[in-house]
């Protein structure tokens, strides 16, 4: 038997059109990238202070919970601008990453529930 009759016999191929490889694509999110586990680490580590908090009935701001994790946020670039950010602009996005934080977990585990891992 020749291998051309052995594959048409025993594969099938599915008909449609052809799919690019994630690696070639332009988008701004890279689909092949691992999870970092460090990132989930604090993620996780958020939503536990967040339910704590919630369960002694505290009301607790994402930049006090930043600051008792240790969360540091840094920008890439710095302008002029920038440097002479106010006291509320930095609480605003050290807030706004803890938030950010806080959904990263509640997906996570949403996801562990529905059966995917990854």
């Amino acid at each position: 038997m020749s291998i051309e009759r052995i594959f048409s016999k025993e594969m099938t191929f599915e008909k449609g059109r052809q799919t690019r490889s994630p690696t070639r694509s332009n988008a701004r999110y890279s689909l092949t990238s691992p999870i970092k586990v460090d990132n989930l680490k604090t993620a996780f580590e958020v939503y536990e202070h967040i339910l704590l908090a919630n369960i002694n009935g505290e009301n607790v701001s994402n930049y006090q919970i930043a600051k008792r994790i240790g969360i540091v946020v840094t920008r890439k670039e710095e302008t002029l601008k920038e440097q002479a950010m106010t006291v509320a602009d930095e609480r605003r996005t050290i807030g706004v990453s803890v938030t950010r934080k806080k959904r990263t977990a509640i997906d996570a585990i949403s996801n562990v529930v529905e059966g995917k891992f990854g």
